[in-house]
């Protein structure tokens, strides 16, 4: 647009109250003849009606559903590596000497995920016998006593949990993690840990004294403040008292169960009523994180029932032996029990108009389901996106109201009208509308559907859409009238 230089373009000072009413009068019939033609255009419905993708396909990887790579290995194949990766430390490595903490180890554990475009989850041991007879610092073994115990043919220290120091010195160690870690959008979840066997917050078996309530509640209450600003998880081995408290604290803190295909994942929670209510309902705000117990071969029928009944989001990929022991079948078996985790979401249909207008309003109505058994448990974010056609730049990006962490399994599906609008500016033209699923903040992670169609990049081709030009707006007028 030509400048105009006002040294050099003089007006008469009645210039402006002439030509005032006349820019009025031309923007009027501007408006007018606009709007009467818009109006006349008959704009076509199109609908898309993507295909579902069978589970018999390959497994589509997605944040915390599925399998989770355990310990650094995920021997159970997939189309590309997990998106969680977990591991767990023994305080003793973490603390070398009083009030010196060393995080090297789990510093590089989460570049090791961060650079594979996956997130990091962890828990800290007080005692785990698998590893170390000893797992405090020497210092904390020294100052708090406690006991060697023998547990399955293991010696462990056990320490004596209810000692202040104990409780202390656990508080400054998570406010040090939680200094470092909390909020960290690599971090997929803090597991809850420290107190009892592996930290899974059980002692049966063990030498010393139980936790007191108050301990328990103490160590509860630390690490969800160290972890304010991250997801954290429950360990469904504590007491029910301690159970019902941690989750009592914020319908957000998931669980973990550590007993997946075991007899006794069941009976924890069918011989208690509070803790199987709680179970019941949890799955539907918090995942429900689990792994094999380890140990024997896994009934993989039993496996794969307790999954699709828990509500199961996550399973571990290790500790359930070698994978090629495994038969064709028996792989197969594990490959589906991963599929029958978590969410899955279908597009069924969605139709748009082939043309609008821009600076006007329009409808999207779309139809969805889920035919996993959680909802999603990220904040992601569903967007219409326009890109000039022949171009790969998106130039206008707009949000669905589908809130898919409210989006439990279906029966039926969920019909949904989203009203939207291309800005004014748009230049008029020829676009393709596609549709993407995308974490709008963190990793920035795009989430795949159950529906054929995809494309590089993560997003979903709908089509092209014709974008009309607008009527021009008030605001454009005083641009140009006030220069």
């Amino acid at each position: 647009m030509q400048q105009i230089d006002a040294r050099r373009s003089r007006r008469h000072p009645r210039y402006y109250s002439i030509q005032l009413p006349v820019y009025l009068a031309l923007m009027i019939a501007l408006v007018w003849s606009s709007s009467a033609w818009a109006a006349s255009i008959s704009s076509a419905i199109v609908t898309v009606t993507p295909a579902a993708i069978p589970l018999s396909d390959p497994e589509l990887v997605n944040p915390l559903r599925g399998f989770y790579r355990w310990y650094g290995r995920e021997p159970i194949p997939q189309p590309r590596h997990s998106y969680e990766h977990y591991i767990r430390y023994g305080w003793r490595a973490l603390e070398p000497s009083k009030g010196q903490y060393d995080f090297s180890q789990i510093e590089r554990d989460l570049a090791t995920a961060r650079n594979m475009g996956s997130t990091f989850a962890f828990r800290v041991m007080a005692v785990n016998g698998f590893s170390s007879p000893v797992e405090l610092p020497e210092y904390l073994r020294q100052e708090v006593g406690g006991a060697y115990c023998s547990y399955n043919g293991q010696t462990m220290w056990v320490p004596n949990w209810n000692h202040p120091v104990f409780i202390e010195r656990s508080r400054a160690l998570v406010q040090a993690l939680g200094a470092r870690f909390n909020g960290e959008r690599w971090l997929a979840y803090y597991d809850l840990g420290l107190y009892g066997h592996w930290g899974e917050w059980h002692t049966g078996g063990l030498c010393t004294a139980p936790g007191s309530a108050a301990t328990k509640r103490a160590l509860v209450d630390m690490q969800l403040a160290a972890f304010s600003s991250s997801p954290v998880l429950m360990n469904a081995g504590a007491d029910t008292e301690t159970f019902a408290y941690a989750l009592g604290r914020s319908p957000e803190i998931g669980v973990r169960v550590d007993s997946l295909c075991s007899v006794w994942f069941d009976e924890q929670f069918n011989t208690d009523p509070l803790k199987k209510l709680l179970m019941q309902e949890r799955w539907k705000t918090a995942p429900i994180v689990s792994e094999y117990v380890g140990g024997t071969r896994p009934d993989l029928a039993q496996c794969d029932r307790q999954v699709r009944e828990w509500h199961v989001a996550s399973v571990a990929s290790g500790n359930f032996g070698d994978w090629p022991s495994y038969s064709a079948t028996e792989q197969a078996q594990l490959i589906l029990l991963g599929k029958h985790s978590g969410y899955r979401f279908q597009l069924n249909s969605l139709s748009y108009p082939s043309e609008v207008t821009a600076g006007a309003r329009f409808a999207i109505d779309s139809s969805w389901s889920n035919v996993g058994v959680t909802p999603l448990y990220k904040q992601f974010g569903v967007f219409f996106q326009l890109q000039l056609q022949g171009s790969s730049t998106v130039v206008w990006r707009g949000s669905s109201r589908l809130d898919l962490e409210r989006l439990l399994p279906t029966t039926q599906p969920l019909l949904l009208h989203d009203e939207l609008m291309v800005p004014r500016w748009l230049p008029p033209g020829r676009y393709d509308l596609s549709l993407i699923v995308r974490e709008p903040t963190g990793t920035g992670a795009t989430l795949a559907l159950a529906s054929t169609g995809v494309a590089s990049g993560g997003h979903y081709p709908l089509g092209s859409i014709l974008v009309q030009p607008g009527a021009p707006g008030y605001d454009l007028y005083l641009a140009r009238v006030t220069r």
